[in-house]
Order: C-alpha cells, then structure tokens, then sequence
C-alpha cells in the first residue's frame, strides 16, 4: 500500500475536519509559495460523486445474510446509534456504518431468521452486486481518466514552473554578473583615485622639497657670495698690508741708507773734526812757538821786520782761526742737527719695528682667520657641492615623478573614460534589470499562480489516490464481508441441506459462488490496479 494514501477512517475523518485534512495533505504535497492552499471541502464532490449513491443502509448484506436488521434509534443529539452484529471484534461499528457497501439493495423487508432464502432474494442480492459492480468499474474508469488528466496538467505545471525557475536563475545569475562587474570597477576605480591622490601627495613633497632644496640652495648661495666678498675684502686688505709693508720696508731700508749715510758723514766730520783739532793744536803749538820766536822780536833790541811779519801773520792765522771756528761750529751745528736727526730716526726706526711687530701679528692674525675663513669656504664648497648633487637627485626624482604624475594623470583620464563608459553601461545595465525586474515578477507572479495550480493539482492528487486507498480499503472490506456472507451462506446452505435439501437450489447457489469468484477477479483486475507511489 502507499505510504502516501489515506485509510478509509482518515478519510472519512479529514472530511469531517477539513483543517486537520489539509495541513495534513499539505506536509505531502509540494509547499506553497506565498498563498494558502484551497480548501478541503472543494474536493468533496469528487468523493460525493464516487460514494453518492452508497448512502443507504445496509439492509442488502443483512438480507444476503440472513442477520436480523434494526433501524438505528435516533439519540438525543440527533446522530445516529451504532448496533452490534456479532463482529465488532473484526470491524469496528463505525466503519460499516460509514461505508455504503456494494452488496447495498436499498431497504426491503426484513426476512424471519428461522425460514431460508427465496428464490427471489438471491436474485435481487446478484443483480444488485452486478449493478453495483457495474457502476463502480465505470465510476473507476472515471477516476482514472481523470488522474491522468490531472497527471498531465501536473507535469505541464511543474514544466512551466521549472521553465520560470530556469528564467529566474539566469536573471539572477546576470544580476550578479552585472553586480560583481560594477562591483570590480567600483573597486578599479577606487584604486585609480588611490594612486592618483598618492601621485600628487608625492608630487606635492617633491615640489616642497624641491622649494626648500631651492632655498637651501639660494641660501648657500649668499653665505657663499658673501664669503667670497669676505674673501676679497681680506684679500685687499693684505694687498694693501703688503703693500704698505713693502712701503715700510722702502722707507726703512731708505732710512738705514740714510742712516749709514749719516754715520758715514758723522764719521768724516769727526775725522775732520779732529783733523782741525790737530790744525788748531798744530797753529797754537806754531803759535806758541811763533810767540817764543817772538818774544826776542818783542825786546826792545828785537828785529822789527820779523815782528811785522810775524803780526802779519798771527792776523792771518787769526782769520784763519775764526774762519775754523765758525767752520767748527756750523760742523758742530750740523752734527747736533745729524744727532736729532738720527734720534729721530731711531725712534721712528723704533715705531717703525712697534708697527712692523703689531702688523706682522695683525698679519698672521688676519692669515689665521683668512685661512679659517679658508677652510669654512671649503667646507661650504663641499656642502654646496653635495646639495647640488642632491638638489641634481631630486630633481631627476621630480622629473620622473612629474613624468609618473603625468602618466597617472593620463591614466586617470583613460580610467575617467572607461567610468563614464562603464556608468553608461551600468546605467544600461540598470534599465535592463528594471525590465528583468519586472520580467522576474511577472515569472515570479506566474511561479506564484503555478505554484498554487501545482498545489491544487497536489491536494487533488492527494485527494484521488485517498480515494483510490479508501477503494483498496473498501476492497478489503468488501472481501471480508463476502467472505463472512460466503461463510455464513454456507453454514445456512448446510442447515438447509440439513432441513430440506434443494438441488436446484444447490445449484443455483452454487452457480452465485461462481459468478462472485468471476467478480471478484474482475475488481482484482479491473478495479484495483496496482498501489500508487509518490511522486
């Protein structure tokens, strides 16, 4: 039996209770999408069409059977009170009470329990069972015209339905397509603008290093310049210290000639100093003597020629006397001059030296803090130097990070392009996903309304094979009531064989045996085909 069929019970008891029959049927059916199943009581006509015309009691069995029949007695809440027949223990009372049997032949007399069957009854027992037989074969081939009808609008739902899922799954696959695409130029762009911004942040150090590498540079510059005008200045300077040293050296060595000049001079007047000291000795020792020579002369016996030559004589040497001694004393004038001259000129030779000492050391000093100065200059060269190189560095470093600015500048300007082209196309892109969005819904909307249909074909299919399983039930059921019948016609047969044999009722019996063996192979081969499986 199926696993998904319902018993006769369950049936009978979900159409009673509509709500549990369809949570029920609805955990075995595909699950809705958005909207609620139908109800369960649009099914019931088909169970009303298949078991409409079983409503009536079962009076055809009890006369079949012989067993006494009772109407049941109406309780106060107006249903109706279940009777026991001796076989409560194999079928319950509900059951019989809910299954309309085929055996069914409407409500005729009940017979007495002590006289046998009639001819007539058997006969009405066999035609009713074909009729019965009958419409339940056509009632069956009606089931299954219409579950393969059912069937068919089934799979062209789940078609349909696997066509919108198919559509939806594209759509969606080219939405996120489109997506993870805008998704990476989002991402390109945004690295574009971080390179960008980290080419101008470069460019914009390079600039201000550039600006203070050009201020270091004019800065040194003047420090150089200004050391150079230090430099010629000093270097005047001790142009002009040597050249009034050289001026001084002149005027010293002019100075010492004519010093030597003036002791060569004061050497020659003092040798004609003592010259004329020894003239002057040499005329007074002659003039002494001449006075010796005169004093015989000058006695009053003395020769007078010889006096007056000797006056004569005394009067020139006197002249000669005076003219010395003037001589002697422009000589001594022009000595003492000679004396303060040389005096002055050992004190200027003296200041001369103090200068040439204070000079020389003015000098070395002047040459220390020139060749410091020197050495500072050097120094600033060799710093100069190193900035000029540095400064030729960076400006190799900004060429080629201009030429880099450049290159991301046209780079950003291709990477602006292909946004503004990309955002065309994302912009596209978007008025197709509206239309896709619209188109999803619609699909969706369609998923949505065959979704249900394919519900509803569910809970019908649901419907028919608890149908069908309450036919295999009833199938059951029916073979064990025929069986009880059989059995029970053979006890009354054998009773009556017992009490009055009949041949010819014998052989009619027997011949009601037979044609319900060949209907109960007709339901086992018509009626009751194999169980349906889940889908």
């Amino acid at each position: 039996m199926d696993n998904g069929a319902y018993s006769f019970l369950e049936l009978r008891r979900n159409l009673q209770s509509p709500t549990s029959f369809q949570s029920h049927a609805s955990a075995k059916s595909n699950p809705p999408l958005r909207k609620s199943a139908p109800d369960a009581e649009n099914r019931k006509p088909l169970f009303n069409l298949l078991y409409g015309t079983q409503d009536k009691p079962k009076a055809g069995l009890q006369v079949a059977t012989g067993t006494p029949q009772r109407k049941p007695s109406k309780r106060e809440d107006g249903q109706a009170e279940h009777f026991d027949d001796g076989r409560s223990n194999k079928f319950s009372q509900p059951r019989l009470e809910r299954f309309s049997s085929p055996l069914t032949l409407g409500d005729p007399p009940r017979p007495s329990t002590s006289t046998p069957f009639g001819k007539d009854g058997v006969d009405d027992a066999t035609r009713h069972v074909f009729n019965s037989y009958i419409n339940l074969k056509e009632e069956v081939g009606q089931l299954k015209e219409q579950n393969e009808s059912v069937q068919r609008e089934y799979n062209e739902v789940l078609q349909e339905r696997d066509a919108a899922r198919a559509d939806v799954e594209n759509l969606s696959v080219q939405v996120q397509e489109v997506s993870a695409q805008a998704a990476d130029l989002r991402r390109a762009v945004t690295s574009y603008e971080a390179k960008l911004a980290e080419s101008h942040r470069k460019a914009e150090a390079a600039g201000h290093s550039v600006g203070e590498a050009r201020d270091t540079i004019e800065t040194l510059t003047f420090q150089l310049q200004e050391e150079k005008l230090d430099k010629e200045r000093v270097r005047d300077e001790i142009q002009k210290l040597r050249h009034s040293l050289q001026d001084l050296r002149f005027s010293c060595e002019e100075r010492s000639s004519s010093y030597a000049d003036l002791q060569e001079r004061h050497q020659a007047l003092i040798s004609q100093v003592r010259d004329y000291d020894s003239l002057v000795k040499g005329l007074r020792a002659s003039a002494s003597d001449a006075l010796e020579a005169n004093k015989a002369l000058l006695q009053p016996d003395g020769y007078l020629t010889t006096l007056r030559e000797a006056k004569s004589v005394i009067g020139e040497l006197q002249v000669q006397l005076e003219s010395s001694k003037e001589v002697t004393n422009i000589l001594r004038d022009k000595l003492h001059h000679l004396a303060s001259v040389v005096a002055e000129s050992k004190a200027r030779i003296e200041e001369l030296e103090e200068e040439k000492k204070t000079s020389l050391a003015q000098l070395h000093e002047d040459y220390e803090d020139l060749k410091a100065r020197n050495q500072h200059s050097v120094s600033l060269q060799a710093k100069v130097e190193g900035l000029t190189d540095r400064l030729v560095v960076r400006e190799m470093e900004t060429f080629d990070y201009l030429a880099t600015a450049v290159a991301t500048e046209e780079r950003l300007e291709a990477a602006n392009a292909e946004l503004e082209r990309l955002k065309g196309i994302m912009s596209q892109s978007e008025e197709e996903l509206v239309s896709l969005r619209t188109l999803k819904e619609d699909h969706l909307n369609k998923l949505l309304a065959s979704q249900e249909v394919t519900n509803g074909k569910d809970k019908e299919l649901s419907v028919v094979r608890t149908e069908l399983k309450s036919v295999h039930e009833s199938k059951s059921e029916l073979r064990a009531l025929w069986l009880e019948a059989k059995k029970t016609i053979a006890e009354k047969d054998e009773e009556l064989l017992k009490r009055n044999p009949n041949p010819e009722l014998e052989a009619r019996v027997r011949e009601l045996g037979e044609q319900l063996e060949v209907m109960q192979r007709d339901l086992k081969k018509y009626v009751f085909p194999a169980p349906l499986h889940n889908r």
